[in-house]
């Protein structure tokens, strides 16, 4: 069983991506905020499940521009963030960012750059990231 942060850190990323609209995909303004957002989020944690970084939430959202009243209130609503976990865990074979990113099976580097990002999903197919 993982410690309750990863949880925690599940919570925050699913909210991220509702907040954004990113769920079904996203583009442009929404994806570099959604991949600052990430890329700060996990920059400098191993790429072990169990050391996620809670702490790193107010920063980035911060540093991302994300809404942090829609982020706070997200975090607090599960009927909001469970349908978001439940549809990325469905999507995780081709495409997976946690605990690190993975696309096509490559493994991306931690905390890489929301450009770098782009490039590697576009690459990978995901037509929405070009």
């Amino acid at each position: 069983m993982y410690p309750k942060s990863v949880c925690t850190c599940e919570i925050h990323e699913a909210c991220a991506v509702h907040v954004t609209g990113c769920a079904n995909g996203c583009s442009g303004k929404s994806l570099d905020t959604l991949a600052t957002f990430l890329g700060c989020y996990v920059k400098g944690n191993p790429t072990m499940e169990d050391n996620c970084g809670p702490q790193h939430l107010e920063p980035c959202i911060a540093a991302s521009g994300i809404n942090k009243s829609e982020m706070l209130s997200c975090i607090k609503t599960k009927s909001t963030y469970a349908p978001v976990v439940t549809n990325a865990y469905e999507k995780s074979q081709k495409i997976q960012t946690y605990p690190y990113s993975t696309v096509n099976g490559k493994e991306q580097p931690q905390g890489q750059s929301a450009a770098s990002l782009k490039k590697a999903l576009c690459s990978a197919g995901a037509k929405q990231a070009c």
